[in-house]
């Protein structure tokens, strides 16, 4: 064991325990701190202990067995986090699970589909419902790779068919029961602009590797409006032409993504335990 050292600086505690990372280097760790900490190591009979995690998972890992130095999460890299945060549950270590948990929550935009999977795979279903919208334009394959079990698949499929058929029932709705403008089901324009917007969406529900890929709702509205061709266009007609239009779209939009918060879909979380208020 006097190869292993306890990676925590300043450290006085013996080093009676020796952890082998995946990768094959030695950690040094504490019996009691493993045992009063973390509820699920493997058993501490035998040293060293072979570990699924790589060393410097392991060593952010012992931080949060000893008092007083637990790391600053916001400092580490989305893959860092994301297996420190696995490893966490895997031995539950409550400290890290509640940090790394809490912190992913703040970081579902950024990482929306590896935060579902999270989620999903250790039971947070408050944070799966946050992360769910994030992933609606993301293909099957690309889900299927990080949710992996069937019902968890199944789950986020219905989701998505919810999701997308409240929004075509929002886009169908004419522009005017929302802006309160005069009928513009005439203007060329805005009818060239409401094809492209359709267009948009049904090329962001197909999801993948798209020139269109994106996580952001508001973005299927970023359709550019041409110049209207009829002199006498009801746009052109109530003042403004283009000018008029770009309101009309920044309102049509807002009123849109009004009405999809109100009426946002549930990602279906009946598998998981749903009695952990932490979720």
């Amino acid at each position: 064991m006097s190869t292993a050292t306890c990676p925590i600086v300043g450290c006085r505690l013996s080093v009676d325990i020796v952890l082998k990372s995946s990768d094959g280097a030695l950690v040094g760790s504490h019996k009691a701190n493993l045992d009063s900490f973390g509820d699920a190591f493997p058993s501490t009979h035998q040293s060293p202990i072979d570990m699924s995690e790589i060393e410097s998972t392991l060593k952010i890992l012992m931080r949060f067995i000893h008092p007083g130095s637990h790391p600053d999460v916001s400092r580490l890299t989305s893959r860092e986090l994301f297996s420190l945060a696995y490893a966490a549950e895997k031995y539950k270590i409550r400290d890290a699970m509640t940090v790394c948990s809490r912190h992913i929550m703040g970081l579902v935009e950024k990482y929306p589909v590896r935060s579902l999977g999270y989620a999903v795979k250790c039971n947070y279903p408050k944070l799966a419902n946050v992360a769910a919208p994030w992933t609606v334009f993301r293909d099957p394959t690309t889900m299927k790779k990080v949710l992996k079990e069937a019902r968890s698949l199944c789950a986020w499929l219905e989701y998505k068919l919810d999701f997308v058929g409240k929004y075509c029932q929002q886009l169908s709705i004419p522009v005017e029961a929302y802006t309160g403008v005069a009928d513009l089901s005439q203007c060329l324009a805005w009818e060239k602009y409401h094809s492209g917007v359709l267009a948009k969406f049904s090329a962001m529900v197909q999801g993948g590797p798209s020139p269109v890929h994106t996580e952001k709702h508001g973005d299927i509205f970023d359709v550019e409006i041409p110049v209207c061709s009829r002199w006498n266009c009801i746009c052109k007609m109530a003042g403004g032409g283009r000018l008029q239009l770009e309101d009309v779209k920044r309102t049509w939009k807002g009123r849109v993504l009004d009405e999809m918060k109100k009426n946002q879909s549930i990602f279906t979380t009946s598998f998981l335990n749903t009695s952990d208020g932490t979720g």
